[in-house]
């Protein structure tokens, strides 16, 4: 696995200013760019590094837009520290199939309500992302597809 595209919480290339820059989620403003071209959404299924997805596995892309926030992005919001006490970059496959079943998930239930939902999720996320995970997991999963609980609460830390 090319440890090039994937970084975990002791990896040596974040500096200081970027675990700032990470940990508050401010890394993220560059994408705010992607939205205003009209290539992403707020709101949407997070595009994943590409050479560890197939393209059949994001064919829900076809049909709506990537989005800065999603399902994903609220219940491992701090990915890098997740993988690595999961044993590191070499479990990211393993992460993959669980977000690849939540985007396709949002996307089978897509809509302008559950888009307001998970704006309003996401900010509670910014200051409990324990609170915002329980939320996600009590309101949306299990009424969705409650077969997913089981694999998300093994990731989430």
């Amino acid at each position: 696995m090319d440890e090039s595209k994937i970084t975990d919480a002791n990896d040596s290339r974040v500096t200081p200013w970027g675990r700032f820059l990470r940990a508050t989620k401010l890394d993220e403003l560059p994408q705010l760019w992607n939205i205003m071209a009209g290539e992403m959404r707020f709101i949407g299924p997070r595009p994943e590094v590409e050479e560890f997805v197939k393209e059949d596995d994001f064919s829900f892309l076809k049909d709506i837009k990537p989005g800065l926030t999603d399902f994903s992005s609220i219940l491992f919001r701090d990915e890098a520290t997740i993988l690595a006490k999961k044993g590191g970059v070499e479990k990211y496959p393993e992460l993959l199939k669980i977000k690849l079943s939540l985007g396709h998930l949002y996307a089978e239930h897509k809509g302008f309500w559950l888009d307001m939902k998970l704006v309003f999720i996401t900010l509670i996320s910014i200051f409990s992302s324990k609170r915002a995970s329980r939320i996600v997991k009590k309101y949306f999963i299990e009424e969705y597809d409650p077969d997913l609980i089981e694999s998300v609460d093994e990731w989430i830390i």
